[in-house]
């Protein structure tokens, strides 16, 4: 008689209408077999899709929202529109084209006034801006789900991306300047660009009262623009002077990241049913992993994305005499499974009865569908 490899129970029949990945609000799990030896369990439940039709009031809504957007475009386009002449600020109505000679405050207060229309234009077009609300998974609509014991040495990594190289420049550090200091957004870029042309003029004119340093920084500069051979003379200057210029490099905020996780089980059936359990729950998640592919006749034209997963655990309580299970406090957004590898009889080569594997260990990683904000984790304990 073969041996029983850890089988207690002979095989018994599995209703055929059991289809991992079907929808049917499948319940999956392991251990199978005395499924309260963990008092902690990680529960996958698959989020279907609510793919949106493009009907004739979904393109109606894209022409609006196209249509609003090239209004601003164009509208901001004509009443910004300026011209130099003679060393005059002169300005071009949009609606008549005639020029009209402002002096260069009135420009700018033109210039300023039509901005502010233009913000309150978009502020209609979008919306009040404001900080979003947590996320809220309550009403999250699930069918086939797994349970399985909980990993060890589960690793949450909260990330952001700054990029550390953005050089303001000189222009660029004046304006910081200003806006630190209470001046208005137009007033200081545009004080800033006229300010360093100014600095440098009166450098080269007068002289000044600014240190020699200063003055060898603003000559390499001029002297830089002068092409190629400017260029050469410039370097040729700072290797003399010994001073150059400071690029006011400061780290700026870029991106959050989305969070990603792995988790690995070894699945060790005990009986033929767990066996079959087990083989239930890899196609589940392989299943999972994949999109829909979607056809025109025989050719294949493109994919529906895959059902995301909710991700939650709990736990039995030890002070609690009920041993009723409660939610941990370690939540995730619906994510995306990345990746699913399965390793069979890794320490044995023999097969069970009913020609099923002894052992499967199973690695998935999966990334949450966007990335965390504040409110995520301060309200909704994510």
């Amino acid at each position: 008689m073969p041996p029983r490899h850890g089988y207690y129970e002979q095989r018994s029949p599995v209703s055929k209408s059991r289809i991992p990945g079907s929808g049917r609000n499948e319940r999956l799990q392991y251990p199978l077999e005395n499924p309260n030896e963990y008092g902690a369990r990680i529960r996958f439940s698959v989020i279907p899709n609510e793919s949106v039709s493009i009907t004739s009031k979904t393109v109606e809504g894209l022409k609006s929202v196209v249509g609003a957007g090239e209004s601003a475009r164009k509208y901001l386009t004509e009443t910004s529109t300026t011209e130099e002449t003679e060393g005059r600020g002169d300005f071009r109505e949009p609606s008549t084209g005639n020029r009209t000679y402002l002096g260069s405050r009135s420009v700018s207060r033109q210039l300023f006034t039509s901005a502010k229309e233009w913000i309150a234009q978009q502020k209609a077009f979008y919306g009040s801006v404001g900080e979003i609300p947590a996320f809220d998974d309550t009403n999250l609509k699930t069918t086939d789900r797994v349970s399985l014991y909980l990993p060890r040495a589960i690793a949450i990594q909260d990330g952001v991306e700054y990029d550390t190289g953005f050089q303001l420049g000189t222009i660029g550090g004046v304006a910081e300047q200003a806006l630190s200091s209470g001046a208005s957004v137009m007033g200081a870029i545009t004080g800033s660009a006229v300010g360093s042309a100014l600095a440098e003029i009166d450098a080269f004119r007068s002289g000044s009262n600014m240190s020699s340093g200063v003055a060898d920084i603003l000559a390499q500069k001029r002297i830089a623009k002068m092409g190629a051979t400017g260029e050469a003379v410039a370097g040729g200057m700072q290797a003399a002077s010994k001073v150059t210029t400071n690029p006011n490099t400061r780290a700026m905020f870029k991106d959050v990241r989305l969070r990603n996780f792995s988790f690995a089980f070894s699945l060790i059936p005990t009986s033929f049913k767990e066996a079959e359990e087990i083989e239930n729950i890899i196609k589940l998640f392989r299943t999972e992993l994949y999109p829909t592919t979607l056809a025109a006749g025989q050719i294949r034209v493109g994919y529906k994305f895959p059902n995301r997963f909710k991700i939650d655990i709990v736990s039995t309580d030890p002070g609690d005499m009920n041993d009723s299970q409660k939610p941990v406090k370690l939540k995730f957004l619906p994510v995306y499974m990345t990746a699913f590898n399965a390793t069979y009889n890794a320490n044995s080569p023999l097969m069970m009865p009913g020609v099923k594997f002894n052992q499967a260990d199973i690695t998935m990683s999966f990334t949450e569908t966007r990335a965390l904000t504040k409110s995520d984790i301060r309200d909704g304990g994510y």
